[in-house]
């Protein structure tokens, strides 16, 4: 059993290597009174029952480079999907923004053997696949009958990762294939996406036959492309309404991008040289999975604000579309922190609503929130507080609410 709660209070203790350069540029006596009223209402809101025994924090002042407030930063927490903090930075920093998922159709020696090739494009919808089934047809003769093979080989036969429990899988999420449309939560994605495409060929007057799974023979060319859709894009629907599909996709494309197997092991591989090459430090994590279904993942509150840090004030032009609009959600306002979800709409909380863009997590033990709070004084102080073993009198939208209060704090509720 863990320890019971004893707060630890620290107001100047300097953080992460990111925000150093703000350390030297602003006096932290400027923002020390709002730094220690903020530790003190912590402290003693921490005892609140809906938050358990099993809770971690940590509070850092992005203007000043200071830690304002922290109990347990680096005891390793399972993060749900705070762990798309993870995934995000790695997909913006090994690929960029703009790169661009490419669904190809292409065309073998005989001309009649098409081969519809999966880029691992986690945004792909039906109107994609019809459009490029639209494109496919533009030149061809009607009355010659078309076989549709179909390479789905940028990722291995799909497997549950480590930490997946069998009631997840395919509802909470699918499995990971290179060809498949956004939002099928379904055991057979990749079937559903070619069918959608055989479909409107067919309605276009050919005679199709859906062949063989197999890669595109090295000397097919290419007829029609879908690259509409960018890391950006994914980046975007994957925080605002924590979609795990896309996570685990990007999850994937970082291990093709940084040549290592496109399966859990290099995936997991992939994420941890990516967070070094960043400057954080992965040894005490476990990064399973990229969308925090895993029950195996672990993440620290420090690593967590570290991250934030690195996205808002250490580098964030080269992260600035996680907090694009449509991106982080807002309090009270978009995606899985609208108040239409309960979130920012209590008393002690709604008083935050606009202040805060934060990643939140669920599992049903589990109950997470990291972002960036903008404070009275003019300071942002980045934050990560994590409920492990949610205590199971309370429902799942009282722990929220408690959390919710607590980011209150930090932007200068009362």
């Amino acid at each position: 059993m863990r320890r019971l709660i004893l707060p630890l209070v620290l107001v100047a203790s300097v953080i992460a290597a990111p925000m150093a350069h703000a350390a030297d540029t602003t006096d932290p006596s400027a923002y020390a009174a709002q730094d220690s009223r903020i530790a003190s209402v912590l402290a003693k809101k921490l005892g609140n029952p809906r938050l358990g025994r099993d809770v971690v924090v940590n509070v850092t002042n992005l203007t000043t480079g200071t830690t304002v407030f922290s109990h347990d930063p680096n005891d390793p927490q399972r993060p749900a999907s705070n762990m798309k903090i993870i995934t995000a930075v790695n997909a913006l920093s090994q690929l960029g923004p703009d790169y661009a998922f490419r669904t190809q159709v292409l065309s073998g020696p005989d001309s009649t053997q098409l081969y519809l090739k999966g880029g691992g494009d986690p945004m792909l919808t039906t109107k994609s696949l019809e459009n490029l089934a639209v494109d496919t047809a533009k030149g061809r003769d009607v009355s010659v009958p078309i076989t549709v093979h179909v390479d789905a080989s940028l990722f291995p036969t799909p497997t549950n990762a480590p930490g997946w429990t069998n009631g997840y899988t395919p509802y909470v999420v699918a499995p990971v294939r290179s060809l498949a449309r956004l939002y099928d939560y379904s055991n057979d994605t990749t079937t559903h996406a070619v069918d959608v495409f055989v479909k409107k060929l067919t309605s276009l007057g050919f005679t199709v036959t859906r062949g063989d799974d197999v890669p595109a023979p090295a000397e097919a060319t290419l007829i029609a492309e879908n690259a509409k859709h960018t890391v950006a894009d994914a980046v975007h629907l994957m925080l605002l309404d924590s979609e795990n599909n896309i996570a685990e996709t990007l999850y994937r494309q970082v291990a093709v991008k940084r040549g290592l197997p496109a399966d859990w092991a290099g995936a997991k591989r992939a994420a941890e040289d990516s967070l070094r090459e960043l400057g954080v430090d992965p040894a005490a994590l476990s990064l399973y999975d990229g969308s925090g279904v895993s029950r195996k993942d672990r993440l620290t509150a420090s690593t967590l604000t570290q991250l934030v840090a690195l996205t808002t004030t250490g580098d964030p032009a080269r992260f600035a579309e996680m907090y694009a609009d449509h991106a982080m959600p807002i309090s009270g306002q978009t995606g899985t922190l609208k108040s239409g979800f309960g979130r920012y709409v209590t008393k002690a909380s709604k008083c935050a609503a606009g202040k805060i863009r934060a990643k939140t997590g669920t599992l049903f033990d589990t109950i997470a929130l990291s972002g960036v709070a903008s404070s009275v004084d003019g300071a942002q102080r980045a934050f990560s507080i994590m409920v492990n073993k949610r205590p199971a009198k309370y429902s799942k939208l009282a722990t929220r609410q408690a959390i919710d209060g607590l980011t209150a704090v930090i932007t200068g509720c009362s």
